[in-house]
């Protein structure tokens, strides 16, 4: 059923790195409250397609970005960001929306966007659509927009899995993204990767059979915009109390997929220790200059959970804080 678990893990560490720029480009004001993902996601509207990726970027109150990043003559306010991504045979589909607070700041930054070959966009009202690819999937989603479209999130799997992620206390969901994986999918990631991480992206998907992956960017404090490009350009963003949390939910029921995940894990020597009444195992991740974290695994049932951040502390709270 599964390939060596050392064939995984790169994959993981990879995925959950480098979901944070995208994801942390909606802030926080310090006034802000966390928000309750799962309900947030099934109250939202998406185009009447099927998506096989969302990311849903919103954190209860407004967002100030300031001019400066925009090039704009004032800060604009921004309220949410959606994402929404088809993969289909050897096509694929990016599109999206940025929903600020009034019309003008929309207005100022959609008469900035330059004309992009392969990239289309459209302003409604506070809202700025956007759609990159070209292909029947690309003009499916361009109708949909045009048309206004549009239909509640319901994929009842996906709330189902993101209803169990951790949204409060110290562990304030920033942004979850919710994958739905095909081979369609992995061919394409396959195309744009090493040979060694093609093949590990294939084996994951072989061997450990997901059906939705979800992804989070957590915080225990307001995420500040210019902080966190600061710290990224300083090599320092893992110095916060910031992290990703990952869940991969198998097809394979529990009593099947956790003996043999675990036992595999063991089987590779990882040091291992009981977080709360979780048995973890820690992996160190090499950043390179000097720079490693820790990415924490636990498996539970048909789930694999997996933590990353530069505090060991931190990525315990994520893990410590998912309903079981």
């Amino acid at each position: 059923m599964f390939r060596k678990i050392s064939a995984l893990l790169p994959a993981i560490s990879l995925a959950l790195m480098l979901s944070i720029m995208p994801l942390a480009c909606a802030g926080r004001e310090q006034t802000g409250q966390p928000v309750n993902i799962a309900t947030a996601l099934s109250a939202t509207m998406v185009p009447n397609v099927d998506l096989d990726l969302y990311v849903y970027v919103n954190q209860g109150t407004p967002t100030k970005v300031s001019r400066s990043l925009l090039r704009t003559p004032n800060d604009i306010t921004v309220e949410s960001l959606a994402v929404w991504g088809i993969v289909k045979d050897d096509q694929y589909s990016l599109s999206g929306a940025l929903t600020f607070a009034a019309a003008s700041d929309a207005s100022s930054v959609s008469s900035r966007i330059p004309q992009q070959p392969g990239i289309w966009t459209k302003q409604s009202d506070r809202i700025i659509y956007f759609v990159q690819g070209n292909g029947t999937e690309s003009d499916t989603v361009k109708n949909a927009i045009s048309n206004n479209n549009f239909k509640l999130f319901n994929d009842s799997k996906a709330l189902a899995e993101v209803a169990i992620m951790p949204a409060g206390g110290t562990t304030k969901p920033a942004a979850i993204a919710v994958i739905k994986p095909n081979q369609a999918m992995v061919n394409l990631v396959k195309k744009y990767t090493s040979e060694n991480t093609a093949a590990t992206v294939q084996n994951i998907f072989d061997g450990a059979k997901p059906q939705v992956i979800v992804l989070g960017l957590y915080a225990s404090e307001p995420i500040d915009i210019a902080d966190v490009m600061q710290r990224a350009e300083n090599n320092t963003i893992w110095d916060a109390n910031l992290g990703v949390l990952g869940s991969i939910n198998s097809i394979y029921p529990g009593v099947v997929f956790s003996p043999i995940a675990a036992k595999l894990l063991d089987g590779q020597n990882f040091p291992k220790e009981l977080v709360g009444n979780l048995t973890v195992y820690k992996i160190t991740v090499n950043l390179g200059k000097g720079k490693t974290i820790t990415l924490l695994l636990n498996v539970d049932g048909n789930h694999v959970f997996a933590a990353i951040s530069g505090k060991e502390s931190y990525a315990q709270a994520m893990l410590t804080g998912i309903k079981r």
